[in-house]
């Protein structure tokens, strides 16, 4: 599979691909796996290494694999978009929803804008200014994880751990499979809460980042 997903690059470049994943064992009713839009070949080929990796190394109870398939779209060419500003209102109540407008740079091209949706967490606090944070995830790890991976990694090595767990059972080997699902698009969070997906795209890879403020009030009394 990594012969094929190399003669892909050398043969067209740049690729935007869909790359599904089915591990069939005798002890789960349905399949291990899944589905990933990339811009990356590297990226698909990581995920599926770190896929069969996890069925090599897992020992802990049987696991008779009857069936692996991978199946692959690409479409030539990345369509690649920079968050350069975004605007929104001053004020938002706890619990709305906003809509935010994003300035994209295409790479190689011209700007263009489009309206993101973003819902105020009901539990932010009120009568205070918010940083609200857009970024762009184009399937890969960005900096914060990345960052974030490293500090485990590190925290591992002092304290005589070695990162997550192994999978014990077929179940957690599945959901350490499932886990490894990503949409690429536009994230937003408030302050250092999670990210939540505010736009999904397979279509187009969004880089780069765009902050604003806004004051929360409270909701409306009913």
């Amino acid at each position: 599979m990594s012969q094929a997903l190399g003669r892909l690059t050398r043969d067209f470049g740049p690729l935007t691909l869909r790359m599904c994943l089915r591990i069939r064992v005798r002890e789960l009713r349905e399949p291990m796996g899944f589905c990933n839009a990339y811009f990356s070949v590297d990226d698909a080929f990581n995920d599926l290494s770190q896929a069969g990796d996890l069925v090599d190394f897992f020992d802990l109870a049987p696991l008779h694999v009857e069936r692996v398939a991978v199946s692959v779209h690409a479409k030539e060419g990345i369509e690649q978009d920079v968050l350069v500003r975004a605007r929104g209102p001053r004020r938002a109540r706890q619990g709305s929803r906003i809509r935010v407008r994003v300035t994209l740079q295409r790479r190689h091209g011209e700007r263009r804008r489009i309206t993101v949706p973003v819902r105020v967490p009901p539990a932010l606090a009120a009568r205070r200014a918010h940083r609200l944070t857009l970024r762009g995830e184009g399937g890969s790890f960005s900096e914060e994880e990345l960052l974030g991976e490293l500090i485990t990694l590190l925290e591992g090595e002092f304290i005589g751990g070695a990162g997550p767990s192994e999978p014990k059972t077929v179940r957690e080997l599945a959901a350490r499979i499932r886990a490894l699902h990503r949409v690429p698009g536009i994230y937003a969070h408030f302050d250092r809460r999670e990210p939540r997906l505010a736009i999904e795209s397979d279509e187009v890879s969004f880089d780069g980042r765009a902050r604003l403020r806004l004051r929360v009030t409270p909701r409306a009394r009913r």
